[in-house]
């Protein structure tokens, strides 16, 4: 027997199904990948944004010049930012992926940590979910001038929800210090999710220059 018209565009309507890996349903954590990039809005002014897309940035790096001796100075504070569209929560081990590297040409060293935070931003109020700090990479004339490698931190966040609107922004900070002389060095910290080295000395063949964030999110079940 046919069902009643009032009765048809329910149960003919095209079902709306989630689905979820056998192990983000085990863990009861899903994970999305984010990259960090820059662009450049007008002349100088710099935006910095989290992607899902593999996109190029422009510039592929943040570099500039240690400014202290002996003491570490943080020398970048860089917030890279996302809106978050829909209610979720955040929960777990954030995976995080940063390459930089250092280099001192004369007599002395020069050395660089990095240190990243993942925060919750509301528009008015900042709060800090977990953050990690690398050990220092060093650089000097008589063994390693330019020396880099890819720091990997695993970082137990606060649960938190985040509602429409509300924004995930990840934090990178570079601290540096060098001591003797003070000219032929420098740092870098690579956000480029098209990962290209661009024909920049500074960065290794075995050194990628793209920046991964990978965050867990509570899967809407």
């Amino acid at each position: 027997m046919p069902l009643p018209p009032k009765l048809t565009k329910f149960t003919t309507a095209s079902p709306s199904i989630a689905t979820y890996s056998w192990e983000t349903l085990a863990s009861g954590t899903g994970y999305i990948r984010f990259y960090p990039a820059r662009t450049t809005l007008t002349g100088a002014v710099l935006g910095e944004f989290l992607s899902e897309q593999i996109v190029y940035s422009n510039p592929i790096i943040n570099t500039g010049v240690p400014s202290t001796q002996d003491t570490f100075t943080k020398d970048e504070d860089i917030d890279f930012d996302i809106v978050i569209n829909s209610t979720r929560t955040v929960r777990g081990f954030a995976i995080v992926n940063v390459p930089f590297g250092v280099r001192h040409q004369i007599t002395g060293s020069t050395d660089v940590y990095i240190i990243v935070k993942i925060r919750h931003f509301d528009g008015s109020t900042e709060t800090d979910l977990g953050s990690a700090q690398g050990n220092p990479l060093s650089a000097n004339n008589t063994g390693a001038s330019y020396n880099a490698r890819i720091e990997c931190f695993a970082i137990d966040l606060s649960e938190r929800i985040f509602k429409s609107g509300d924004i995930l922004r990840v934090t990178i900070e570079l601290w540096s210090k060098w001591n003797i002389n003070s000219t032929g060095r420098g740092y870098y910290f690579g956000h480029d999710p098209k990962n290209r080295d661009g024909g920049i000395t500074t960065i290794p063949a075995n050194v990628d220059s793209n920046a991964i964030i990978d965050i867990p999110f509570k899967p809407n079940i």
